[in-house]
């Protein structure tokens, strides 16, 4: 498995029916029908009426200049259909490969995930594979109304910054949802794994629980700001409740997680704890895990220092500086970080709460049946402790984890190859975009 750390980059979005839900679903607060036969076969109803199109709708409208796309109120229901290009990766004739029906409470949560786009600029994708998909989505958005919002959900091309429509408007996604909302769910052929939960609306630890009952691994995907859902709550899950996981890798779910606005943390509400996430393929994993003690969430500083100390307090790697791509905010009352859990490639299951981390990469050359960094053993330099500088905190994490998976040396310690050393500011746990 190849994990390329993406910087940055957007998708797009092209609302191709501006029609809005002006009625609140019948599982709103407030909204009263007749019965929840009535709901139930109306919801029916609409969903006779939505189709998807043989081919990828065409789109050429302008980039979004407002601040979100601003589709809701929600929908009631919701199909996605998954366009496959002819030539794998597009712009290339696409093909409809299969379709999925999302109910309201997955269908509420999708709308979530979509609203969080922003404007882009013209310059804002460049060529190169990670700029490229492999499939594009309509996704079908029904209202009580009878009115149908179409998002096109794709990854431009290079030939131009966006994919637009008539009467639509463009905007940008991060890296981390797009992947997530591309995850290919409906073309199922070949997948043998366990079918996913319901995880739409449970909290991070609620989820992990679930997907664990089921035979699977929780990953998170990404974060959504979203004021209108619960602080942790699942937004949209990648592999639709019902739909079968794959087994290569281990059967696994993403989630997209919602938060919310919260004041900057202070010192004395975080904590800081080192983690190894082994060694794989050459390659050495660790984070300075940063959770949050205090009573309400908050928001890390955009920004961090690490550094490598020896037993003396001496440094003897560089101080390395690390920003985040995007605001990173913490779950209050976070528990501990358990130790000895397993980190498939680096990447561990995300705890019950959100944690922000320092992640830690090395990777060395690698002699066949080896652990790793074997060939650099004789300039390892193996810190003992991290300086840790992030907002107004300055704090030293003891560099050991003995319980950590697949360590290179018996205290658990991140191992650097002559100090080096690839730091980043994210979420712990968090799939890299």
């Amino acid at each position: 498995m190849t994990r390329r750390l993406v910087t940055a980059g957007v998708a797009s979005l092209a609302l191709l029916a501006l029609a809005s839900c002006t009625s609140p679903s019948p599982h709103a607060a407030g909204h009263r029908t007749r019965s929840p036969q009535v709901a139930a076969g109306r919801i029916a109803a609409i969903r006779r009426t939505m189709h998807c199109n043989r081919r990828l709708p065409p789109s050429n409208a302008p980039l979004g200049t407002v601040p979100t796309p601003a589709i809701r109120p929600g929908p009631v229901v919701a199909v996605i259909c998954e366009y496959e290009y002819k030539d794998r990766y597009g712009p290339g004739p696409s093909h409809l490969a299969g379709q999925l029906t999302l109910g309201v409470r997955a269908a509420d949560g999708l709308v979530a995930v979509l609203d969080g786009a922003t404007p882009v600029q013209p310059s804002f994708t460049s060529c190169g594979v990670d700029t490229q998909s492999s499939h594009s989505e309509d996704v079908l958005l029904g209202c009580l109304t009878g009115a149908v919002t179409s998002v096109i959900v794709t990854v431009p091309a290079c030939q131009g910054p966006t994919v637009v429509s008539a009467d639509g408007r463009s905007f940008g996604l991060s890296w981390p949802v797009i992947r997530a909302l591309l995850y290919s769910a409906a073309d199922a052929s070949g997948n043998r794994g366990p079918r996913a939960p319901e995880l739409t609306g449970l909290s991070l630890a609620a989820a992990a629980t679930a997907a664990r009952r089921h035979g699977l691994a929780l990953q998170l995907s990404a974060v959504v700001t979203d004021p209108g859902h619960p602080f942790g709550s699942v937004l949209y899950q990648a592999l639709p409740a019902g739909t079968r996981s794959r087994l290569r890798n281990g059967p696994s779910v993403g989630v997209i997680v919602a938060i919310g606005p919260a004041p900057p943390c202070t010192p004395g509400q975080l904590r800081l704890t080192y983690r190894g996430n082994g060694a794989i393929r050459g390659q050495d994993w660790g984070a300075v895990v940063i959770s949050d003690i205090g009573t309400e969430p908050c928001r890390l500083p955009g920004s961090a220092w690490i550094t490598g100390l020896d037993r003396a307090g001496r440094p003897v790697t560089k101080a390395h500086a690390t920003k985040a791509t995007a605001p990173i905010i913490l779950s209050p009352h976070t528990a501990p970080i358990q130790d000895g859990v397993a980190a498939p490639y680096g990447i561990p299951p995300p705890p019950g709460d959100l944690a922000g981390a320092i992640t830690l990469f090395d990777g060395f050359r690698l002699v066949p049946y080896s652990i790793a960094g074997t060939l650099c053993r004789p300039n390892w330099v193996i810190p003992a402790a991290w300086l840790v500088a992030i907002g107004g905190l300055s704090a030293t994490v003891p560099n050991a984890d003995p319980r950590g998976p697949a360590p290179i040396v018996p205290s658990g310690a991140f191992v650097t190859c002559e100090g080096k050393l690839f730091p980043g500011l994210t979420y712990y746990g968090l799939i890299p975009g």
